[in-house]
C-alpha cells in the first residue's frame, strides 16, 4: 500500500516538472531573436585556405546556410576578426526568402591567433545570433605594409651630385581592410618621388 501511494506522489512529482519544463523550453524559444525571426541555421563550416600557396594557413573561408519561415528576410551577415587589439570586418547582405547560403573569406594580416565571430543582424541594425566561430593560427594572407627605397645615381656621391631617390610603398592590407594609414619621410633635405605601388 505504501510503495503505490509513493508511485501516485513520484508519478504526480513527474507529471508537474514535465509541465514547467514544456514551458522553460517555450519561454526560450520566444526570448531568441533568431528563432523568433523565424530562422534557422542549417549548417555553418569554416575551411582554412592557403591563398598564397605557402604551405601555411592564411585565411578562413566561413560558409552559412540559414532556413526562414518567412516570406522574405533581408540579413547583414558580419564576419568579425580580432588580432593584437585591431579587429577587422568583412559583411554580406542577404535578401531571400525558404533557403540560402553565403560564404564570407577572413585574411590574415598578421601572423598568429585570430578570434574568429560571426553575428546575423536584421534589416534594423538588430543583433539576432552571435555565433564564437573558433580561433585559428594564421600566417599573413596580404603584403604587410613595407616601404622600399631605391637610390639612383652614382657610386661615389659627394654634395651637389644628382640622383634621384625613389620610394615604393606595398600595401595590401590597408585597401583590403579599408585603412588607410599615413607615409611620410621626415628631415629629408630633398624631393622624394612617391611610386604609390600596391
Amino acid at each position: 500500500m505504501e510503495v503505490e501511494k509513493m508511485r501516485e506522489w513520484f508519478l504526480i512529482a513527474l507529471m508537474l516538472s514535465l509541465c514547467f519544463t514544456g514551458q522553460v523550453v517555450a519561454e526560450e524559444e520566444e526570448s531568441d531573436p533568431f528563432v523568433s525571426a523565424g530562422l534557422s541555421l542549417v549548417a555553418l563550416r569554416n575551411d582554412s585556405l592557403d591563398s598564397n600557396q605557402d604551405g601555411m594557413s592564411d585565411a578562413i573561408r566561413v560558409v552559412v546556410v540559414l532556413n526562414s519561415s518567412q516570406q522574405w528576410n533581408d540579413l547583414t551577415l558580419t564576419l568579425i576578426g580580432e588580432h593584437s587589439g585591431f579587429i577587422v570586418k568583412e559583411e554580406v547582405l542577404m535578401a531571400f526568402e525558404d533557403q540560402e547560403n553565403a560564404s564570407l573569406t577572413y585574411d590574415s594580416w598578421a601572423e598568429g591567433e585570430h578570434m574568429l565571430i560571426l553575428e546575423i543582424s536584421d534589416a534594423d541594425g538588430r543583433l539576432l545570433k552571435s555565433i564564437n566561430i573558433g580561433t585559428f593560427d594564421l600566417s599573413p594572407a596580404l603584403a604587410v605594409p613595407s616601404t622600399e627605397l631605391i637610390l639612383s645615381g652614382s657610386e661615389i656621391m659627394q654634395t651637389g651630385d644628382s640622383c634621384v631617390i625613389t620610394r615604393d610603398f606595398i600595401d595590401e592590407t590597408g585597401p583590403r581592410w579599408d585603412f588607410a594609414g599615413t607615409r611620410s619621410i621626415v628631415g629629408t633635405p630633398f624631393k622624394v618621388l612617391d611610386t604609390d605601388e600596391t
